[in-house]
């Protein structure tokens, strides 16, 4: 019996228009994992957003997905497929017949709604721009109407035919295509350059005054190799007859969608619900790939990439609301956190890259520490503020200077403040010194000399224009910071970790204090890995440390340990060099502590408050690369520890409870369409003392393909998981091969019940393999470990580790979340309400009328790759076309 099963998760969240899939083999009640970025959601049904002038085309209506735009214009319906940002082919049916009497109009309206706040122009802005189920072409020829509406996922038009006589007359050309021709069963073949659109043999049918079905004969005739209409036999000509073709691709070589969700974070105001950050590009030249819902800031994209902001109910069932951020260059979001006390708010960070002189139009506050993009940089950070039910910005600015400045790390301040913390890397470009911005009190003012890239960690005041402070961090090696959290034992204390490298010479010049637990750096063929502890106003170090051996080594992420100690739980990934013995630090009675024989493996250990103690440290890994794009750390209950990145092992750890066990071979690409070792994702869960690997599942496809988890938080015994996959099989027993050369990546969620992970029974009492720590995870007192290193390992005692000078301070449990921890224990009464519009059934202008009844066929003029994992419930309209633009030694997220 598994100790973690899934439950059938019915609900899709914003990241492409957020959807998710049902993960079908697995049931239960107490898990669920979905995938973000099909055509699948809460309500099985496509959405049509009425067009009130936010987009500058003639059209009246409009859907979208990752693979195309559907726009519903007078006489027409045009599908844009996005095969390429600069390539946008066209396929169209045009109702020749249409005249000026045509009216195009929806009904059975929706709840939800749009806002479309782009740009500096007020007067384009558009708010409660309502969506429809079905539109309706009203007299498309004499005594003809087409509803355009959804039938099993897909796009569905039917003709209803009042005239019989009409018909004959009734003529669709078809634009886009070479030419059309009829196959041996009677369907019509549309040869278009991107893959052929075939129309299978029409069915019609007449309704008579009793309610029966009667069935009728139904043909294409096709005029000429551009034009085709139909003929019936055996109808009534005083009955209403209705023809439904099914039109579906045969060989659509696939879209170059790619849905990137980076990171998540608990509401914490009683709802459970779950706000999602990621980024979203267009791929073509129309606006909106990625539909925002609900009342929000931005409700399109106005750049070629935008960031997003997405909230999903805690039940699963439904979307509150998406919004973007961003203007007219390329914006990610990569980090999310909710202050809850006050004003509930969210935080969100990320980077803006800009687009020749495009960027200038980012969204920023009348309070913004820096309102302009800096001149000569080409990517700076962001940080914003958004109001909980995404309608407001409350606080928005540029962050950098003249390099290259990009956010890894973002939490509100633990002193309820609403300042933000923020930590990078600022990369020096060739020219004059950088002009980064740090303030008078900095731990370090100015960028080394030598080298080419600084951390820097900053503290914003949100309610007025200014900083607490800014500072460098580094040595004149390549130093990036890639984590930050704050210490949980009530100091403020910072920890931030990441990479210093080798440019000539050791880095000597990187920050070290007396005691460390690794004072030297032995990264001989390049990176070290480090971690330091700042005060609260960024004006000195409490310690700074090395972490690493004899291969490229970084760290990744940090998660500071609930449990008064002061202590910090550290993750990256330790390089070794073929034929020789690593000399990464680990201790005994771990999990590990040796490597796998692989290129790389995980290490995940325990540092004391001082960092002159490493209390735990052991390898995590198989023969292929780990953590190689991203790993993220949690503490959950009891200390257990939760991990989730990326994974090339076919022999990666996995426990027999485990969901999905791995099919990892070949080369895939990758969002930048770089081609590397395939991945799958991962999420493990470690005891408190490194020794016992509770729980570990690999999450991927049969086929293999690109799969990485990014982020991963935990809330009472919830934990939850979002990532990226391009697996069309995504926890599927089957696989069906993706059409085309193109992969397309979509987000996923996952949750379980940390309840169904218990700690082993020695953790439990208290035995000799707890390496010093109590049964909740706390140090005992008064036991040492030597470990297998020459660095000093021991246990931490709660007495000895308190703070020098707060040795009465207890844990400050209100931030709002502790990066990697767990969230806060204040709960916030704020709800949010979408406006109410359930009494509109139909748009302002022409007729309300009930679109035929159609049977389970189904046209299917989507433009769409075939999906493994069946669609289940589209909810909102379509999803995104998504392009991710990274920098392999920039960023751990590839």
């Amino acid at each position: 019996m598994n100790r973690m099963v899934w439950r059938t998760a019915r609900f899709i969240l914003p990241i492409g228009l957020v959807v998710l899939l049902l993960c079908g083999p697995f049931t239960s009640t107490s898990t669920y994992a979905l995938v973000l970025g099909e055509t699948n959601a809460s309500d099985d049904r496509i959405a049509f957003t009425e067009n009130r002038n936010q987009w500058a085309d003639k059209s009246h209506f409009k859907f979208w997905d990752h693979h195309q735009t559907v726009s519903l214009l007078s006489d027409r319906l045009l599908f844009h497929s996005f095969r390429s940002k600069t390539e946008t082919p066209v396929v169209g049916l045009h109702f020749e017949d249409a005249t000026q009497h045509t009216t195009v109009h929806g009904l059975e309206r929706r709840p939800e709604a749009f806002h479309f706040l782009i740009g500096n122009d007020p007067d384009r802005w558009q708010r409660h721009v309502p969506r429809f189920d079905v539109v309706q072409y009203r007299e498309v020829g004499p005594g003809i109407d087409i509803f355009v509406h959804e039938r099993d996922q897909q796009l569905a038009y039917d003709l209803r035919v009042r005239d019989l006589s009409s018909l004959s007359d009734f003529s669709i050309r078809c634009q886009g295509t070479s030419h059309i021709e009829l196959d041996a069963d009677g369907g019509m073949l549309l040869r278009t350059s991107i893959g052929t659109l075939r129309q299978t043999a029409p069915r019609a049918w007449q309704i008579d005054r009793d309610g029966t079905r009667l069935p009728v004969q139904a043909r294409f005739v096709l005029h000429d190799e551009l034009r085709f209409g139909f003929e019936v036999v055996n109808a009534q000509p005083d009955l209403e007859l209705i023809i439904d073709p099914t039109l579906y691709w045969t060989t659509f070589v696939g879209g170059s969608g790619i849905d990137i969700s980076h990171d998540i974070a608990f509401t914490d105001d009683g709802s459970n619900d779950l706000i999602i950050v990621g980024e979203t590009a267009l791929a073509g030249e129309l606006p909106g790939d990625f539909p925002g819902t609900g009342s929000v800031y931005q409700s399109t994209p106005g750049g070629t990439t935008d960031a997003f902001i997405a909230r999903l109910a805690g039940n699963g069932q439904s979307l509150v609301y998406a919004t973007f951020l961003g203007g007219t260059g390329i914006d990610k979001a990569t980090e999310v956190d909710i202050l809850s006390t006050g004003t509930t708010r969210i935080a969100v960070a990320g980077t803006t890259e800009k687009v020749a002189d495009a960027s200038n139009d980012f969204p920023t506050s009348s309070t913004a520490f820096q309102s302009q993009f800096s001149q000569g940089s080409p990517n700076d950070g962001f940080v914003a503020e958004l109001s909980i039910d995404g309608t407001q910005l409350y606080y928005g600015t540029f962050f950098g200077g003249n390099g290259d400045d990009i956010i890894y790390g973002m939490e509100y301040a633990a002193d309820e403040s609403g300042d933000i913390l923020i930590a990078g890397m600022t990369r020096r470009l060739f020219g004059p010194m950088p002009s980064f911005p740090t303030t008078e009190n900095a731990y370090q003012a100015q960028h080394n000399a030598g080298a080419v890239r600084d951390g820097f960690i900053a503290r914003i005041k949100t309610s007025e224009s200014g900083l607490a402070f800014s500072t460098y961090f580094g040595g004149n090696g390549d130093d990036i910071i890639y984590a930050m959290t704050q210490a949980l034992d009530g100091s403020g204390d910072i920890y931030v970790g990441g990479e210093t490298g080798l440019i000539l010479t050791a880095p000597s010049s990187f920050p070290i204090t007396e005691g460390a637990v690794q004072p030297t750096f032995s990264g001989d063929s390049g990176t070290d890995g480090f971690v330091a502890r700042l005060v609260p106003d960024g004006s000195d170090i409490v310690f700074s440390t090395f972490l690493g051996g004899n291969d490229d080594d970084r760290v990744l992420d940090l998660a500071a340990v609930d449990d008064g100690t002061g202590a910090v739980v550290v993750t990256g990934n330790a390089g070794f060099v073929v034929g020789t013995t690593t000399a990464f630090p680990t201790t005994e009675d771990v999990y590990s502590n040796t490597s796998s024989g692989g290129p790389n493996d995980i290490f995940l250990l325990r540092l004391t408050h001082d960092g002159t103690i490493l209390v735990f440290s052991t390898f995590i890994g198989g023969s292929g690369p780990e953590g190689r794009t991203n790993l993220e750390l949690a503490i959950g209950p009891s200390g257990k520890i939760l991990l989730t990145g990326d994974s090339s092992s076919a022999d990666f750890p996995t426990t027999e409870d485990a969901w999905f066990t791995g099919a990892i071979s070949g080369l895939c690409p990758d969002p930048t369409g770089a081609v590397n070792p395939c991945s799958d994702a991962f999420v493990l869960v470690m005891d408190p003392v490194g020794s016992n690997l509770l729980f570990s599942s690999l999450l991927g496809g049969a086929s293999g393909s690109y799969d990485v988890g990014r982020s991963i938080r935990v809330h009472g015994e919830e934990a939850v998981v979002v990532g990226t996959t391009a697996a069309a099989d995504f926890l599927a027993e089957t696989t069906t091969p993706q059409i085309g050369p193109t992969a397309s990546f979509d987000g996923f969620i996952l949750s379980f019940n940390l309840g169904d992970v218990p700690l082993p029974e020695e953790d439990l009492g208290g035995g000799d393999d707890d390496a010093g720590l109590s049964d909740t995870g706390t140090p005992d007192s008064g036991t040492t470990d030597e470990g297998s290193t020459d660095v000093p390992v021991a246990d931490e005692g709660p007495g000895e580790d308190s703070i020098p000078g707060d040795e009465t301070s207890t844990p400050d449990t209100t931030p709002t979340d502790d990066f990697g921890g767990e969230g806060t224990s204040d709960a916030s009464t704020e709800t949010t309400t979408a406006p109410d519009t359930s009494s509109d059934t139909a748009s302002d202008s022409g007729p309300v009328d009930s679109p035929p009844e159609t049977d389970s066929g189904g046209c299917g003029c989507q433009l769409h790759k075939t999906e493994t994992i069946p669609p289940s419930i589209l909810w909102i309209l379509g999803l995104v076309s998504l392009w991710f633009f990274v920098r392999r030694r920039d960023t751990p997220m590839a």
